[in-house]
């Protein structure tokens, strides 16, 4: 009996495992940087599809989501929620990548750029550093139609350097909507 129970013990251990850890909660190595992110479990995560996207005339969809800091200290690595689940394709190193997005200052809550604030969603090269790593590593994995809230480290950030009213050596809260991805040139 005790022998059938651990060898459940292990096979439950590896679908688990296989399967991302069931609650979102373990640390996985980043494939566009090597770093860790850590999942911060949340619980049922709605989907939304890529058609169902209604987007405006200056290229946005719906309003700007508020960020919510989490509890604590910020952490020492990446960490990401998905708050919408996206259905469609996911970036790739050369993609267009186009998201809307706002960031606020872990400490102050403090919002210091936002592409809704901007009236227009911000579109780069994926995997051309053309965002903070953080950033780019945040998304990575997402598809069109998601969105994900990122604490982006200083390391991983601003660094020590003062930009976009972000103190230096702050860590950065993204919340992010994956609006479009199109084939790089």
């Amino acid at each position: 009996m005790r022998k059938g129970f651990l060898i459940g013990l292990v096979l439950a251990a590896a679908v688990l495992s296989a399967c991302g850890g069931g609650n979102g909660s373990t640390a996985a190595q980043s494939a566009s940087g090597g770093s860790q992110q850590f999942r911060i479990p949340v619980g049922k995560v709605p989907v939304r599809r890529a058609d169902s996207l209604k987007f405006k005339a200056n290229g946005l969809v719906g309003p700007e989501p508020k960020p919510i800091t989490p509890e604590g200290p910020p952490p020492f690595s990446l960490a990401l929620q998905d708050l919408i689940a996206g259905i469609g394709p996911g970036p790739l190193n050369g993609d267009t990548v186009t998201v809307q997005y706002v960031g606020v200052d872990y400490k102050t809550g403090k919002k210091f750029e936002s592409s809704w604030d901007e009236g227009k969603p911000f579109t780069f090269e994926f995997g051309s550093g053309a965002a903070v790593a953080g950033f780019e590593q945040g998304i990575d994995g997402m598809e069109v139609g998601g969105r994900r809230e990122l604490v982006v480290p200083p390391g991983l950030g601003y660094g020590g350097s003062r930009q976009k009213a972000v103190p230096s050596n702050a860590t950065a809260i993204f919340v992010v909507d994956l609006l479009a991805v199109g084939e790089g040139s």
